[in-house]
C-alpha cells in the first residue's frame, strides 16, 4: 500500500510510513524507500561543479578588489584561492557515500518539488528528508572545508610571503561575509539554481566578459597581448563552454564540440564591432 506523502516510504514493508534513511528516497509507487546508489548522474556534477565555482569566482573579485595594494608576490592569493577550493572539492567529495573514494552516489532528481520535500507533508506524518541526496548537504560541507582551509592557510601564506602582510586582509574579511550569504542562498534557492544554473552561467559570463571589455577599453592589440587581459578573457571563454556543456551534456557528440567551438564568438564580435559603438567616433558636429 503506497504511503500518503508524496516523500513518505518504508525501510520494509512491515514498517510504517515515514522519511526515508539518508542516502535514499522513495520510489515512484511510494511504498518503499530506495537506497542512491547509481554513481552521480553528469548533470548534477555540473550543478556541483557550478557551485565551487561561484565560490573561487568571488574569492578572485575579493582578491582584485582587496589586494590593489599588494606591491610583492601577489599571485600567490590566487594560487592560494584555487588550492583551497580545490582542496575542498576533494575533501567534501571523501565524506560522503561511497566514503573515503573520489566517487559519488546520488538520488536523482525529478522536479523541483525534490528540493523542497518540507513543503510535502501530509498531516499525520513528518517526511521530511534529503530527497536530492547529496547535492543539498554536499554544498554546505564544501562551504565550510574553504572557509577553515582560507582560514588556516590565507593568513600564514599573506604573512610569510605577500608584501605588505596586511593588504590581503580585506580579501579573508570579505569571504567571511560572502560564505554565509552563499550560505543562505542555497538554502533557499538550491531548487531553483539547479534547473538555472546553464542559463546563469552562460547570460553571466557574457555580460562580464562584455564589462570588461569596455571597462578595460580592450583592443584587438591588448586583448591576447596583455598578460592581465587574456586570462580574463580565456577564463570567460571557459565559462562560456562550461555552460555549453551544461545545456547539452555532450549528448551528441559532433553537434556539441562544434558548439563548443562558438565560446570565443561574443568576446570577437565585441572586438570587431567595438569602433562603431564608440563614443568618440561619433561626429555630432552634424547636428
Amino acid at each position: 500500500m503506497s504511503c500518503e506523502g508524496r516523500f513518505c516510504g518504508r525501510v520494509t514493508l512491515a514498517d510504517s510510513c515515514g522519511s526515508c534513511p539518508r542516502g535514499s528516497r522513495t520510489n515512484q509507487t511510494r511504498i518503499l524507500c530506495q537506497p542512491c546508489d547509481t554513481p552521480i548522474p553528469v548533470n548534477q556534477m555540473l550543478y556541483l561543479g557550478f557551485m565551487f565555482l561561484i565560490a573561487l569566482l568571488l574569492h578572485f573579485i575579493a582578491l582584485k578588489v582587496g589586494t590593489q595594494n599588494v606591491k610583492r608576490r601577489g599571485y600567490l592569493l590566487y594560487f592560494s584561492a584555487i588550492f583551497e577550493i580545490v582542496l575542498s572539492v576533494f575533501l567534501s567529495i571523501l565524506v560522503f557515500h561511497p566514503h573515503w573514494s573520489l566517487s559519488l552516489n546520488a538520488c536523482e532528481v525529478h522536479s523541483l518539488a525534490d528540493w523542497y520535500p518540507v513543503f510535502y507533508n501530509p498531516p499525520s506524518t513528518y517526511c521530511t528528508h534529503e530527497v536530492v541526496y547529496p547535492l543539498y548537504t554536499l554544498v554546505f560541507v564544501f562551504y565550510a572545508f574553504s572557509l577553515v582551509a582560507m582560514l588556516l592557510i590565507r593568513p600564514v601564506l599573506s604573512h610569510y610571503f605577500v608584501k605588505p602582510p596586511h593588504a590581503a586582509s580585506k580579501a579573508i574579511y570579505s569571504a567571511l561575509y560572502f560564505f554565509p550569504i552563499l550560505c543562505i542562498i542555497h538554502a533557499v534557492c538550491a531548487g531553483l539554481i539547479f534547473y538555472a544554473y546553464p542559463t546563469v552561467t552562460i547570460m553571466g559570463s557574457g555580460m562580464t566578459c562584455a564589462i570588461y571589455l569596455a571597462k578595460e577599453d580592450i583592443t584587438w592589440k591588448t586583448a591576447f597581448t596583455v598578460p592581465k587581459h587574456l586570462v580574463v578573457i580565456v577564463t570567460h571563454w571557459l565559462l562560456h563552454i562550461y555552460g555549453l556543456l551544461s545545456f547539452t551534456l555532450l549528448q551528441n557528440d559532433y553537434r556539441d564540440i562544434a558548439l563548443l567551438l562558438l565560446a570565443p564568438c561574443p568576446t570577437l564580435f565585441f572586438l570587431m564591432t567595438r569602433k562603431f559603438s564608440d563614443p568618440l567616433e561619433f561626429d555630432y558636429r552634424g547636428r
